[in-house]
């Protein structure tokens, strides 16, 4: 486009065509925190304060209407979505051991997207436990930015016996609690000063001013 000759026009073009940037809400995500600065990892069991975390402690779920007396109850039940009966036998199971019972006893019938849905289920059922017993959720809000590990000698759910465990358990948690987080769940906040200096060098470098 030819820049206006015209004074008057020329003023105007001036005034649209090169006015700093402004804006009056701006939000941006706290920076990632450098290795370096990264608490130690979080361990827990089916003991002390983060004994809830695991998934047969006792603390119900509503799903559908339905109230299943843990999240390995409800968990084991998402694999035989195809056969109520038996999801339903699985809610009613007294405990954790017979819930694996059942779950192994009819292994046969286990829906067969199982193994590329678990994962998703797993965390939609953590979801649910946490947001329906606020002080759980608050402990693991609590957690900030650690990783959380599930001290146990299972090589799948935990950390193993030689600390080279999978930890799906623990790696589950820290999605819910990012998933929390992005509700709004906000009981942790990382230092001010390090989230204002990112967003003051962030708006310098675009020329960006608050108004």
């Amino acid at each position: 486009m030819d820049i206006p000759s015209d004074p008057d026009l020329r003023s105007r073009y001036d005034h649209n065509h090169h006015r700093t940037p402004t804006v009056t809400n701006i939000v941006i995500a706290p920076p990632p925190v450098p290795e370096s600065e990264r608490p130690p990892p979080i361990k827990f069991n089916h003991l002390g304060d983060l004994g809830g975390f695991v998934n047969h402690s006792r603390h119900r779920i509503l799903y559908r209407n339905k109230t299943y007396p843990s999240a390995v109850h409800l968990l084991e039940s998402m694999k035989f979505v195809d056969k109520p009966d038996i999801a339903e036998r699985i809610r009613l199971a007294l405990d954790a051991d017979e819930v694996y019972r059942l779950s192994t006893q009819y292994h046969e019938h286990v829906r067969p997207d199982w193994g590329h849905v678990f994962l998703k289920v797993l965390d939609d059922v953590l979801y649910l436990k946490f947001k329906q017993h606020p002080t759980l959720r608050r402990l693991l809000l609590n957690t900030g930015i650690a990783d959380i590990v599930y001290a146990d000698t299972n090589d799948y759910w935990g950390e193993g016996s030689n600390g080279e465990g999978e930890n799906k358990l623990g790696s589950a948690l820290v999605r819910v609690r990012d998933r929390l987080r992005r509700e709004g769940e906000r009981y942790y906040t990382p230092p001010r000063s390090r989230v204002f200096s990112v967003v003051n060098v962030f708006l310098n470098n675009h020329n960006i001013y608050m108004t």
